[in-house]
């Protein structure tokens, strides 16, 4: 097959959502689908021309099904595509040892059956399916399920830029962690049309950061293209067949999700049926579906042109397989073309694909491995724009000071129960107030410093001297005389003004390390709350001291 193949790297958690689950939540499929490539290269055209249906070029490439774009796998190393694990493949729920065995019970003979279910005494070893996805060939195996970003929103008033009783939903979202990398192919017809749809798909995907999914506002969805390359010679699982089968019984696993229908329009989950109405010129006879593995799955989908979410039809699971016989002559050309093409309906979105006899008796056990990587680590962030950064500063900053304010109420009520007898008088206590607020216009700790500096150094005449804007020694004394806690309250207030940073151990829960985009905390936070907390202390002493008096 002619095809066009791609990673996609998140570089934010990406939300593809399936259906199912609670109303105010959202769950990801653990896949990017064929139809958000599809839809993506429609809006990247959309830009150019004004009627995508109308334009002879265009038109094949999205809407005629000569193109067919599938989902996008997880892959482990970077370069190779995952494929679902087949649902015949199980392991015991209780391993023994580390190293898990996997059996293809879809293959297995009845004395290995016996052989598998039951231990030495006899017992009964029960099994469990596997799940997930799984490199195409080898021995050695790696299931592996891509990792989740779970997160908790609240539904905010656009007016007032909170959540409220009415619109203040919470809701949970589930969607696949940034850093993971995805591989992708678009398969193209074989024809001379092939090439040049090949070309324009590269054109637009190459090196293309863009968003997928929903939430884009939420941080969600912006993804990564690399590697995108042709290839005139690709398949999905297996090279085509060379040569029937001995007993014409072959092995068709579905790649991904599919849709049967019968001649009356009704889903249903037969094969052969449906294989008598691609294949009208073969005897009904002749093609035979013995024995199956299935899950069952629902599908669905939105159309964004509509506003509408697509109707939901029963499908096949990816990793369904069944066991076919077709004594027919050209079975060969028959089954490379149907993997080539696909089954049933929605194939240009990547449903319906199909690879046969990719299990085979010699992977009947396989072994399963832990790998190396289980994913690539998360790149780094791109870099924002000047206006940007102000703009997420400026945010981030606000956040904080919500965060901080809390935290500040909570330690002065805490603080003030620490207060000890004497207090200062309600007069200066006021003086130290009055200046702590204009002192918080400024974020000037100096002026407040001032007051309990009763002497400063001369320079020029090399002694120190009175300073005139300082405490009078019988004002001063009586901050000397209170308390907060085990420490006289005016070496508590000169501390905090020395060093603004000690005011962080106040507020229980915060680290001053935090970033905020990727830099340290600014200086004058801590200048600010360490004045703030100042006053608040003060007004909890100069609060008690009018209700002694009254």
């Amino acid at each position: 097959m002619k095809a066009v193949t791609y990673q996609i790297t998140l570089l934010e958690p990406l939300l593809a959502t399936t259906l199912g689950g609670d109303p105010n939540s959202a769950i990801t499929h653990p896949y990017i689908p064929g139809s958000m490539i599809r839809g993506l290269l429609a809006k990247l055209y959309n830009a150019e021309t004004t009627d995508l249906t109308g334009d002879e070029a265009t038109r094949p490439l999205l809407f005629d099904g000569a193109v067919r774009y599938l989902n996008a796998y997880p892959s482990l190393d970077g370069v190779t595509r995952t494929l679902p694990v087949p649902a015949s493949w199980q392991s015991p729920k209780l391993p023994t040892t580390k190293a898990i065995t996997i059996r293809d019970f879809a293959l297995c003979t009845a004395d290995e059956l016996h052989a598998w279910t039951h231990g030495p005494e006899g017992e009964r070893i029960p099994y469990k399916g596997v799940g997930g996805f799984v490199t195409p060939e080898g021995l050695a195996v790696t299931p592996y399920m891509p990792k989740r970003h779970v997160a908790i929103h609240t539904l905010r008033n656009r007016f007032a830029g909170r959540p409220d009783e009415r619109d203040g939903a919470v809701y949970r979202y589930e969607a696949l962690a940034a850093g993971q990398v995805f591989s992708g192919a678009i398969v193209a017809p074989e024809d001379g049309n092939g090439q040049a749809f090949c070309q324009r798909i590269v054109a637009k995907l190459t090196d293309l950061q863009v968003h997928l999914g929903g939430s884009h506002t939420a941080g969600y969805g912006l993804v990564q293209f690399s590697a995108v390359t042709t290839c005139d010679q690709w398949y999905e699982a297996t090279p085509e067949l060379q040569a029937a089968s001995p007993d014409h019984t072959y092995v068709i696993t579905l790649l991904s999700d599919t849709i049967l229908r019968d001649q009356y329009g009704q889903t249903h989950t037969d094969l052969a049926q449906a294989l008598r109405l691609v294949w009208p010129d073969c005897p009904p006879a002749m093609i035979q579906c013995p024995q199956a593995t299935l899950n069952l799955t629902v599908a669905g989908g939105f159309n964004r042109a509509w506003g509408l979410p697509l109707s939901q039809t029963q499908a096949l699971k990816a990793g369904s397989l069944y066991l076919l016989h077709l004594p027919v002559p050209d079975a060969v050309a028959r089954l490379n073309q149907l993997s080539a093409t696909g089954i049933g309906e929605r194939r240009v979105d990547g449903f319906g694909r199909i690879a046969v006899n990719w299990q085979n008796s010699t992977r009947k056990s396989l072994q399963s491995v832990e790998p190396d990587t289980p994913f690539a680590p998360p790149p780094a962030r791109p870099q924002l724009s000047a206006l940007s950064a102000v703009m997420a500063m400026r945010m981030a900053t606000r956040r904080r000071r919500h965060a901080l304010d809390r935290r500040l109420a909570i330690a002065v009520l805490q603080l003030g129960k620490e207060l000890g007898d004497p207090l200062p008088s309600k007069t200066q206590l006021a003086r130290v107030r009055t200046i702590a607020r204009d002192a918080l216009k400024y974020r000037d700790l100096a002026r407040i410093a001032t007051l309990f500096t009763p002497l400063l150094q001369d320079e020029g005449r090399g002694e120190a001297v009175k300073n005139p804007d300082a405490f009078e020694k019988p004002a001063l004394d009586q901050f000397r005389r209170a308390r907060l806690g085990q420490t006289r309250l005016h070496l508590w207030i000169k501390g905090l003004l020395a060093d603004p940073h000690q005011v962080w151990q106040h507020f229980q829960g915060h680290d001053e390390r935090k970033a905020i985009i990727n830099s340290e905390p600014e200086g004058w936070m801590a200048e600010e709350y360490a004045i703030r907390l100042i006053d608040g202390v003060l007004a909890q002493a100069s609060e008690r001291q009018q209700r002694e008096g009254a």
